[in-house]
């Protein structure tokens, strides 16, 4: 009784009927905030319209949306769809991969579980991005650089950071096209040996977006720009000089790897056109590929 006074209590205060002309900005503000922690408590939400002029509280537990003339759903203002209803009806199925932070034995024992299972769904999966021979030959060479680096030194090991890092991104594509290709249908999604979660696992974070490309100042340089992604550990930058439409052709950079928002790739062949894709890693692996983007080396 106490807590649900407390949120009455919060709800009225916060949510009051104003003048939307004086106080929209500052409204939407206190809205999302309060929403959020009613979200937190999960308290069944009242329903907010913008009705007019005005913001509108509508206070009953349990009320169904009212169809209002002229009225516009808040929660599509605020981008927050899910918080009016603790279980969203509509919500899509989401692969997750659940691999980073995995030791590379289970990483390898689980890829070669994916790829047997892939290859079993055929029928539903029927043209795998990458292909599982490129999957499996990743992960044969990810095995094998492990195993040589059992007891070895520093330069054995990093080859395996490189090779872990490979097979992480091209199990990140993989996932994207499971994605896709199954419509979020959850029992399509386990056919594969992935992990379902009702929406995004929390971590997992947007390619950067407005990937762009421009001429270097000296001969053999291209400049690569992207718009920065929030929370992200660092980016990861493809190059592609061939053909843009073959998974093969993608290439890991030496320094592709970076924390700032823009990459100079140097020692190209000036006349020559590249391509290139951009990664974002979060704490708990990558994102798939962002856009593509190609430009001629200066």
């Amino acid at each position: 009784m106490q807590r649900e006074n407390k949120i009455k209590k919060l709800a009225g205060k916060r949510l009051l009927t104003v003048n939307c002309k004086l106080q929209a900005v500052k409204i939407f503000k206190t809205a999302t905030t309060t929403f959020r922690r009613l979200l937190t408590l999960n308290h069944p939400l009242s329903i907010i319209n913008l009705t007019g002029m005005c913001l509108t509280h509508i206070s009953s537990t349990g009320a169904k949306r009212r169809k209002l003339s002229g009225a516009e759903n808040l929660t599509t203002l605020l981008s927050l769809p899910t918080l009016f209803n603790s279980k969203n009806p509509n919500a899509m199925s989401v692969a997750a991969l659940n691999l980073w932070g995995k030791t590379v034995e289970f990483v390898i024992q689980k890829v070669r579980e994916i790829v047997l299972k892939v290859t079993a769904a055929s029928s539903d999966f029927p043209s795998p991005v990458p292909s599982l021979s490129d999957i499996t030959t990743q992960v044969d060479t990810l095995e094998s650089s492990f195993e040589a680096a059992v007891g070895g030194g520093k330069t054995l090991k990093a080859q395996v950071r490189t090779e872990y890092k490979k097979m992480m991104l091209k199990m990140s594509l993989l996932t994207a096209y499971i994605q896709n290709t199954s419509g979020g249908d959850a029992t399509l999604i386990r056919s594969t040996g992935l992990d379902v979660v009702e929406t995004a696992p929390i971590g997992i974070l947007p390619a950067p977006s407005n990937v762009r490309t421009a001429y270097g100042k000296h001969p053999g340089e291209i400049i690569v720009r992207w718009n920065g992604v929030k929370k992200r550990r660092s980016y990861t930058v493809q190059m592609n000089e061939n053909d843009p439409n073959d998974e093969a052709d993608w290439q890991d950079m030496d320094d592709g790897d970076t924390g700032k928002r823009r990459m100079i790739v140097e020692g190209l062949t000036p006349g020559k056109v590249y391509w290139f894709r951009v990664f974002t890693l979060s704490s708990v692996g990558y994102s798939g590929p962002s856009d593509v983007t190609g430009h001629r080396a200066a």
